[in-house]
């Protein structure tokens, strides 16, 4: 359905924004989250996106950038 739960363990509640590019770097999606300290269970909708690759962006409250790949089928 293009619906994505993403899992993030916080050491602190603070707001990050999270990035969604495509394999050749075009952004596709950006949206700000207030996380909670512990673990937070994002959820996004991108049944609108093509099918394929993307790459997900989001910074920690200590300014380190995390990454991750996914596939929408």
């Amino acid at each position: 359905g293009g619906e994505l739960n993403v899992g993030i363990q916080s050491t602190a509640a603070y707001d990050t924004k999270v990035l969604v590019y495509d394999v050749i770097g075009t952004k596709m999606f950006e949206q700000s989250k207030d996380l909670i300290k512990g673990l937070n269970t994002v959820q996004f909708d991108f049944s609108s996106f093509a099918k394929g690759a993307y790459i997900l962006h989001f910074t920690d409250n200590n300014g380190k950038t995390h990454t991750t790949k996914f596939v929408k089928e």
